[in-house]
């Protein structure tokens, strides 16, 4: 069985819960560099999809961005996006991105740092190829 790892320093079991963003760190100096970086959780104003078989418009060009398994093997093969994702604090980011209820929002505020546009400008070229 796998154990979880600090997702600010990926060093030490997590103690702890971010209460913003709930993403477990393990020291008040993790804590600390997190913060810094935290999002907050964005309140979806969609509201919960019924059990109708249809699929909507939102549904159709979601699936129309989601990356197909070629795209998936090129980011696994990019040795620029292994090299930024060896960081702790881009894996706590992508962390915060999947955690949260509104991913494309996080995304969206989250570019506005280097060091994460550093990692979709690499993931972009890694598909383009």
């Amino acid at each position: 069985m796998k154990t979880k790892l600090c997702a600010v320093c990926n060093n030490s079991a997590p103690k702890y819960k971010c209460p913003t963003c709930k993403i477990e760190y393990c020291s008040a100096k993790c804590f600390k560099d997190h913060k810094s970086m935290c999002v907050p959780p964005v309140q979806s104003t969609q509201q919960k999809p019924s059990n109708d078989v249809t699929v909507s418009k939102e549904d159709e060009e979601e699936e129309e961005h989601r990356l197909k398994e070629a795209d998936l093997q090129k980011l696994t093969k990019s040795k620029r996006v292994q090299q930024i994702l060896a960081y702790p604090e881009i894996r706590a980011l992508m962390e915060t991105v999947n955690s949260n209820s509104n991913p494309v929002q996080v995304i969206h505020a989250l570019r506005q740092r280097p060091d994460f546009e550093q990692l979709v400008q690499a993931m972009l070229e890694a598909t383009s190829e």
